[in-house]
């Protein structure tokens, strides 16, 4: 994936503990906010964040992506994008285990005290009720109250109070746009945690070791991973969890719904699991998936991992979106309909078409479902069932 790095340009530094000050052209004079770092870079410059934790006034505030970057952490997993900022909480009054602060527009709280992944807080229903329950969360619209696990005051640097607000978002509206990531972790993003949006030119994305979390949006933004319109996607060793929606998403519509590319992916070595678990409709479609295509979208996925997502752990869907699947593992749908929903390989709406070779499918209601017009090529795949009305070519199942 590295051969894909824009080259020919300088290194810009960036670190939280930076200056405003700096001239961000060597390690020991780093600016202090990705926002600084892009008005200094050019096309084909690297952006170089050093370790640290890197809180929404460290982070873009809300600039777009529009010039060819590589956006790389110096110390791979050392690096944490966080769409919330530092916060000083108090004991709230009349309460055992509660301590609140001023902060508004707050739409997940999140705990890293256990791993870098985390674990998000229950949603209370009032201070009492955030009371009882270790690892929760309550607002008013005005103030956060939390509950921390172990009961004490959130710490800022595991517990992070995620908002609702724009974060990685990069678009082509000036220029034709090639972004390349590595090695950090993006928390959170009310339009999820990346959209590439394809607008007046070309866009392509790169991305390798990066951890893509908590994802969120009132609207159908809400995919840890979304591409709109690109005319490459590529992901190695990348992760996609715990969105509200979707973990890496393809469309060929831009945000503005207008018909861009139809995007080229790559996903090697990649997991995207647990995403759309707040979704969950009892009775209804459960439509989050861990991986998905749509609209004409062609791509190879290549030793992946798919699991515990609110509705087929990998979906291609609608004409002409076809992927090829080799060596990838999808179990542990969290949809329990009787459906095409609760699957882990599955092909929706007529004229879409998937091939597996070497993959592994189990604990789901249903491993392999080619819904009615769309077309499934299975080979020298471990699954126990199927369904569907579409057709379905199958070779040495074991």
């Amino acid at each position: 994936m590295s051969t894909f790095q824009n080259t020919g340009g300088k290194n810009v530094y960036v670190s939280p503990t930076g200056l405003s000050a700096n001239d961000g052209l060597s390690e020991s004079t780093p600016c202090q906010s990705l926002l600084k770092a892009y008005q200094i870079a050019a096309n084909n410059d690297t952006i170089i964040m050093l370790d640290g934790l890197y809180y929404r006034g460290a982070s873009w505030q809300n600039q777009r992506i529009q010039k060819n970057l590589n956006i790389k952490a110096k110390n791979k997993g050392k690096v944490k994008v966080i769409y919330g900022d530092v916060l000083t909480y108090t004991k709230t009054a009349g309460a055992t285990n509660v301590y609140q602060v001023a902060r508004s527009s707050v739409s997940k709280v999140v705990d890293i005290s256990f791993d870098d992944i985390g674990t998000e807080y229950l949603v209370a229903t009032s201070i009492a009720d955030c009371d009882a329950k270790e690892g929760s969360w309550y607002t008013d619209g005005t103030t956060l109250y939390v509950h921390a696990i172990g009961h004490g005051s959130p710490d800022n640097n595991k517990v992070f109070a995620l908002l609702k607000g724009e974060h990685f978002w990069a678009n082509s509206d000036t220029q034709a746009v090639s972004l390349y990531l590595e090695g950090f972790t993006i928390y959170g993003g009310f339009t999820g945690n990346l959209t590439v949006d394809e607008t007046n030119n070309p866009i392509s994305v790169y991305a390798k070791s990066m951890i893509f979390l908590y994802g969120s949006a009132d609207s159908g933004k809400a995919d840890a991973v979304n591409i709109s319109g690109a005319t490459y996607a590529f992901f190695q060793d990348c992760i996609a969890a715990y969105s509200d929606k979707d973990g890496f998403n393809y469309t060929a519509y831009n945000d503005a719904g207008v018909l861009k590319d139809k995007p080229k992916f790559i996903e090697v070595n990649c997991q995207g699991f647990s995403n759309g678990l707040l979704n969950r409709i009892a009775g209804s479609e459960n439509t989050n998936n861990g991986s998905t295509a749509h609209e004409g979208a062609v791509g190879i996925r290549i030793n992946g991992k798919y699991f515990n997502n609110m509705g087929s752990n990998v979906c291609d869907v609608q004409v002409g979106t076809r992927s090829v699947n080799l060596g990838c593992m999808a179990f542990d749908s969290a949809c329990t309909l009787d459906s095409s929903f609760a699957t882990d390989f599955c092909t929706q709406q007529s004229g879409a078409e998937m091939w597996l070779d070497g993959c592994v499918s189990f604990g789901s209601r249903y491993n392999i479902y080619p819904t009615s017009g769309t077309t499934m090529h299975v080979y020298n795949t471990e699954f126990d069932t199927m369904q569907g009305g579409g057709t379905l070519d199958l070779i040495n199942q074991l």
